[in-house]
């Protein structure tokens, strides 16, 4: 993750990327973990994270301010918002981080960061997850989350207080030290 901070020309404003880090369990309705058996990629050098094979899934993340980013689909890079990316990775989509914790299940991770540029937080942010693995189908999958930042403005990271997926609700939000990571469980009805 990166935190940085930059001056107006005067100098007298700093502004702070702020970081959205989310990490999504799904289950079925008896608790069967869905993303086992996803394929993930071997760790490179000294970065001990796995990514989802991109081949199984797609996803276009996005903000919900069509005032800032009016285009449909992706978005250029550096234009307020950078979704998380494999190291030295020539596609320019998001990717999704593949980890297990301690509820016992898999998780996948969705990194956002806001520009440098932007001020406040990213009150909601969009991921539309196309993934037949966990869901069964070839159907893209809206999920929406909602942010806050829990100790203001100059806080690099914000905290996840609700997600929607397809309209269902999930509130149960748990959070590492610090609110730094949010995690929820999403029950699937397949």
């Amino acid at each position: 993750m990166m935190c940085a901070s930059c001056g107006d020309d005067e100098g007298t404003k700093n502004m702070v990327e702020h970081s959205y880090l989310l990490a999504l369990s799904f289950v079925d309705a008896e608790g069967n973990d869905l993303a086992a058996g996803l394929e993930g990629t071997e760790p490179e050098g000294s970065i001990e994270a796995n990514y989802v094979v991109r081949d199984q899934y797609t996803l276009v993340t996005s903000p919900n301010s069509n005032e800032l980013w009016p285009w449909e689909g992706s978005f250029p890079q550096g234009l307020g918002m950078t979704p998380a990316q494999p190291w030295e990775s020539d596609d320019p989509s998001p990717s999704i981080g593949l980890f297990s914790s301690s509820n016992g299940l898999n998780n996948l991770s969705f990194v956002t960061t806001s520009a440098p540029w932007y001020e406040g937080v990213l009150e909601t942010i969009t991921h539309t997850l196309t993934c037949p693995h966990i869901f069964g189908d070839d159907e893209p999958h809206e999920i929406i989350t909602y942010w806050e930042l829990p100790f203001g403005d100059d806080s690099w990271y914000s905290a996840c207080y609700k997600v929607e997926v397809d309209g269902k609700e999930f509130t149960d939000i748990t959070y590492a030290t610090g609110k730094d990571l949010s995690f929820a469980t999403i029950v699937l009805d397949r």
